[in-house]
């Protein structure tokens, strides 16, 4: 492998570290913003030259070329169409031998396949903010005037973004039906950031549920007659926050350094979150039990690391949705803490002492068991409000008002 990406014929002068990584996925939003991201991050400054190898963009017809365009900007890429190459940390993930960080002389080589680097990025950031964020350019904020204007929304208008994940865009990743959820629940939320002077931009495709008469402060984008494809970074990159599924959206936003509100979340105990990020997380009913399941029940069982629906339901698992006014609270909670009118701090601090202690507790088991499964929660902040409404979620025995 490492000879096919050492015979690229990469050049980089002025004595700069050449890094190299590939990118298999650019047809996917969230990997090909996120990825280019922790390179960018881990690599930075003058004496490192990143190289980005992926798929020529006329091949994967789905890619973003707004976004490609931006988050390449800087780097040097080379295309490929070699399968073996393009593919080799994906078909060789669970082999140490053949994958990792290597060094020779001036390069280095990064093969990690993408859970691997997000995993990784989550453990080294755990206690940083990053350096480098995507960002648009002089030009493209001028451009971005125009794109208000074709999608009427004033110059000045404030704006929240919203992606709520279906089945469509990925059929084939049906076993994923468990991060799905309903658009109907996220009317309450718009309307109150509506009330509040805010344009909500929705971006997602064409597969998703259609919203009939929507008012004008809600963008349908997709079926929108202007989209076009930089409508979803220059509303990603210029919001005041984004909510939504945890998803490829979710992800690009927290490149541009926007707050992040995750709703009807499944929990990921190994994804980088953002000083500003909060998290609605789905409920995990057991059947067998007849009751939600507690946080640390969570953490401690096999449940919190399930990719596929069919795990849930092997050990009677119903993950249930964020109801209606459960999102609207919590919209109201983001809006309030990104604005500074929120406060409550001292329960927000108790609240992530214990989510902390949760942590803490499920890293000790994972190391009696030997476990490599070790990168929990770098930076996460419950809402709150999802917290007082439901107390037995941090614990039987445990309430928000404890210092």
């Amino acid at each position: 492998m490492i000879a096919g990406l050492a015979d690229r014929g990469i050049r980089v002068t002025n004595g700069r570290h050449k890094v190299i990584y590939v990118i298999s996925q650019i047809d996917r939003i969230g990997h090909l913003a996120k990825e280019s991201f922790i390179i960018r991050n881990f690599y930075s400054g003058d004496e490192y030259a990143p190289v980005i190898i992926t798929y020529p963009p006329r091949l994967k017809p789905r890619t973003n070329r707004a976004m490609y365009d931006i988050v390449t900007r800087g780097v040097l890429v080379d295309h490929s169409t070699d399968d073996n190459i393009i593919w080799f940390c994906h078909r060789n993930r669970r082999n140490g031998s053949l994958t990792g960080i290597r060094q020779e002389g001036d390069t280095t080589y990064v093969l990690l396949p993408p859970e691997r680097l997000i995993q990784k990025f989550a453990r080294d950031y755990r206690d940083r903010r990053p350096t480098y964020f995507h960002s648009l350019s002089p030009e493209e904020l001028e451009r971005g005037l125009k794109t208000r204007e074709a999608f009427n929304i004033p110059p000045e208008a404030p704006i929240v973004t919203l992606h709520v994940r279906e089945g469509g865009y990925l059929p084939k990743l049906a076993y994923h039906s468990y991060r799905d959820s309903d658009i109907e629940s996220y009317l309450p939320a718009i309307e109150y950031l509506i009330d509040r002077g805010f344009y909500v931009v929705r971006l997602g495709d064409s597969s998703m549920k259609r919203l009939h008469n929507p008012p004008p402060q809600l963008i349908d984008v997709p079926f929108h007659p202007s989209y076009n494809d930089f409508a979803e970074p220059y509303f990603l990159a210029v919001s005041s926050f984004f909510f939504g599924s945890s998803s490829g959206p979710a992800a690009a936003a927290q490149t541009f350094g926007t707050p992040v509100l995750y709703t009807n979340s499944q929990i990921q105990m190994r994804i980088w979150y953002g000083e500003q990020d909060m998290y609605l997380p789905k409920r995990y009913h057991s059947r067998q039990l007849g009751r939600d399941l507690t946080l640390e029940e969570i953490v401690l069982s096999p449940a919190h690391h399930f990719a596929r629906i069919e795990d849930f339901e092997r050990i009677g698992l119903e993950l249930h949705e964020n109801s209606p006014d459960e999102i609207l609270v919590a919209v109201r909670e983001m809006h309030g803490r990104i604005s500074g009118a929120y406060g409550r701090e001292r329960e927000i601090d108790a609240v992530n002492r214990r989510v902390r202690m949760i942590r803490d507790k499920a890293q000790s088991c994972r190391h009696l068991l030997e476990s490599d499964d070790r990168f929990y929660w770098p930076r996460l902040n419950f809402s709150l409000e999802f917290v007082r409404a439901n107390p037995a979620y941090l614990g039987h025995n445990w309430h928000v008002d404890e210092a």
